[in-house]
C-alpha cells in the first residue's frame, strides 16, 4: 500500500498502524466469533438500489459470514462524512440491532452490537488497505475513492476506538 498508493495515505491512518500489526490476529478470531450473520462485505451507496418496493442491494462478490455491524459500519463510514455518521449512529444501530434480532440473530445484546459495529471499522479499513496495495488505483477517480474512503476509516477509528476491544 505504501508503494502503490502511499501519498493517498492520511496521518491518522498512519498513527494506527503498529496496532493493525499488533492485534491482526485477535481481531481476525474476535470477526469470527458468534453470533454470525450474513454480511455483504461492501454496502456502499453504489450497491443498494432503490426499486418499487424497496431496496435492493446488488454486488454480492464479498458475501460471508460475519458479525452483524460490518455492514452497517461500512454504509454509515462510506456514505457519510465522519460529522454526518457521527450524528446518525445513536440513532440508526438501535434498530439495525433490534431487525437482527427480529430476523433470528440469537443471543446478541444492544452492547454486543455496538461492539460489533466498531470492531467492523477494523474491517472496513483493511479492506481499503488492500484494494490500494493489490489494485490498480491510479485513475483520478479511484484515487479519490481511496483517499475519501481512507480517510473516514481512520476518522471512525480514532471516534469509535475499535482497538480498545481488542486490549
Amino acid at each position: 500500500m505504501q508503494e502503490r498508493n502511499g501519498q493517498l495515505i492520511p496521518a491518522a491512518f498512519h498513527a494506527q498502524a503498529g496496532d493493525f500489526v499488533r492485534h491482526a490476529h485477535t481481531f481476525a478470531r474476535a470477526l469470527s466469533e458468534h453470533p454470525r450473520t450474513m454480511v455483504h462485505g461492501d454496502l456502499r451507496v453504489g450497491n443498494a438500489l432503490v426499486a418499487r418496493g424497496g431496496l435492493r442491494v446488488v454486488d454480492w462478490q464479498t458475501v460471508a459470514w460475519g458479525r452483524g455491524g460490518l455492514d452497517l459500519g461500512f454504509f454509515l463510514t462510506q456514505a457519510y462524512t465522519p460529522e454526518q455518521r457521527r450524528a446518525l449512529e445513536p440513532a440508526v444501530v438501535p434498530p439495525y440491532h433490534q431487525a437482527l434480532v427480529d430476523h433470528g440473530v440469537t443471543g446478541h445484546t444492544l452492547d454486543q452490537c455496538w461492539d460489533d459495529y466498531r470492531l467492523g471499522h477494523l474491517r472496513i479499513a483493511t479492506m481499503f488497505v488492500q484494494a490500494g496495495s493489490s489494485l490498480d488505483m491510479s485513475g483520478p477517480r479511484s484515487q479519490q475513492l481511496l483517499s475519501n474512503s481512507l480517510e473516514r476509516a481512520a476518522a471512525a477509528m480514532i471516534d469509535l476506538k475499535p482497538f480498545d476491544l481488542l486490549r
